[in-house]
């Protein structure tokens, strides 16, 4: 990891090759990811799903997201959505955040599995509260739209806020929802960003 932070690609490749053929599952993963990206490596994606394939046998968390993606995409393997949602759902019933998104995506997206905008919520939420910023923007979006909850622009204002931290779109989807809400609405969704109360006393 140190190499790989220095950018010294080939350094890395060398430590995790063995560490990979001896079956541990990190360097399965992070090998797969370097022959994914073409890293250090020639790229090789047909190699890179193997060793996806292999750490998440393990059960190692990003593998099991990573290659139940490939699995429903069907991109260098046989396209096998009900063992690629599988694989995401039990890496999200960890509580991994990505998984978790990735499991909301795909009950809203309803295009591999009934659309379900309340599961949808449910997963989005659930890797919101932990920081994930593409869940936040999404949560933002569902309350602005009323999709799985109802609808309510101080809500979406702030996970929109939340997301605008290190993502520019949740700003300027704030700046928009601004034309649909009151001046109460507003402040109470800055005081709900700022963990201040919305209502001032006047004693």
């Amino acid at each position: 990891m140190l190499a790989f932070s220095q950018r010294q690609y080939e350094t890395a490749v060398a430590i995790w090759t063995p560490l990979a053929d001896s079956g541990h599952a990190a360097a399965m993963f992070n090998l797969g990811r370097m022959y994914d990206d073409g890293i250090g490596v020639t790229r090789d994606r047909t190699l890179a799903v193997t060793y996806y394939a292999a750490a998440a046998a393990c059960a190692f968390v990003p593998a099991m997201v990573r290659y139940g993606l490939v699995l429903i995409a069907g991109v260098h393997v046989t396209r096998d959505v009900a063992t690629g949602v599988d694989h995401i759902a039990r890496a999200a019933d960890t509580g991994d955040a990505e998984a978790q998104f990735q499991l909301g995506k795909l009950y809203r997206d309803g295009a591999h599995m009934e659309r379900d905008d309340n599961l949808a919520v449910r997963w989005y939420r659930a890797a919101a509260e932990q920081g994930h910023v593409r869940s936040q923007y999404r949560m933002g979006f569902m309350y602005s739209s009323g999709y799985g909850v109802p609808q309510d622009f101080v809500q979406a204002y702030y996970y929109y806020g939340l997301a605008a931290e290190h993502m520019p779109i949740g700003a300027s989807a704030q700046e928009h929802l601004t034309e649909h809400m009151t001046i109460d609405e507003i402040a109470a969704a800055k005081a709900l960003l700022n963990d201040t109360p919305s209502v001032a006393s006047s004693e």
